[in-house]
């Protein structure tokens, strides 16, 4: 859409994005917020399999599905 009419769709719907994570930020705080970010945007590897969250205290966590993450959450 970009080349053809010079319409950058990317700002488009960032102020509602911005407005997502901010519910996030409000509901489960930052640090959270940023684990859920994480799942939905980088959880697969290059490879397609799973990264793993490693925890403060060095144990490794893979999450598979949301209701995982949001048990995951609940407990931090």
């Amino acid at each position: 859409m970009f080349d053809e009419f010079q319409i950058d769709m990317g700002e488009y719907d960032s102020s509602f994005y911005q407005m997502v994570e901010g519910l996030f930020v409000m509901a489960y705080g930052h640090m959270k917020t940023e684990i859920i970010a994480w799942w939905i945007y980088e959880r697969f590897l290059d490879d397609d399999e799973l990264a793993v969250i490693v925890t403060e205290d060095e144990v490794e966590h893979e999450i598979k599905n949301s209701l995982e993450l949001f048990k995951f959450i609940k407990k931090l």
